[in-house]
């Protein structure tokens, strides 16, 4: 339930650029560069929710989406050949706003932020990786994807007050923005097991 908050805290930083952009009358050109790919859901259900929002406003607002298929290739093998496909796709292009979802695409705009992207705005939702954001290029705002540990496993152990012993089971693809690493470093009572 709560992946699905993030498209609802996104959409109001969507919707405040597109009332500031209403008053311009012109056509505004907005890029939605997905990390993963048409029909997963989570990323269909934020598309989904920039679509709404742009359906509600008055503005005239072009939509080009691009999807980076991240799930199923890794990122760091066709980063540079996906430079290469969107600089030949977004010669002509002017986009007046990026949009960017989890951290793969993240971090594709900002290490070409001024070569590909030409500093433009970004938003950003889905990203799990908080130092990432610090050394992010400037005109960037967006949403953190983040857990409170801490609180979970108090949680853990006020349910389970018995219990010497525990064990979690995490992935740790690399689009995970390190979630399993996160487990070892603040739980040392519990023994993390990851793939």
């Amino acid at each position: 339930m709560k992946r699905y908050m993030l498209p609802t805290l996104l959409l109001p930083l969507l919707l405040l650029c597109c009332v500031q952009w209403s008053h311009g009358g012109s056509k505004k050109n907005i890029l939605y560069l997905n990390s993963y790919h048409h029909g997963y859901r989570w990323s269909d259900k934020i598309l989904e929710g920039i679509r709404s929002v742009l359906r509600e406003s008055d503005s005239h607002i072009g939509l080009q989406i691009e999807y980076m298929d991240t799930k199923k290739y890794n990122y760091t093998h066709i980063k540079n050949s996906l430079f290469t496909l969107y600089r030949e796709k977004f010669r002509g292009e002017n986009f007046d706003l990026i949009l960017v979802s989890d951290n793969n695409g993240f971090n594709f705009v900002s290490q070409y932020h001024e070569t590909l992207f030409r500093k433009k705005p970004i938003v950003f939702c889905g990203i799990n990786n908080f130092e990432a954001i610090n050394n992010s290029p400037e005109n960037i705002t967006g949403v953190i994807e983040n857990f409170d540990l801490v609180s979970t496993l108090d949680l853990i152990r006020s349910l389970h007050p018995r219990e010497k012993k525990w064990s979690s089971l995490a992935m740790n693809p690399p689009q995970a923005g390190g979630s399993a690493d996160r487990w070892k470093k603040y739980s040392p009572p519990i023994h993390s097991l990851s793939r």
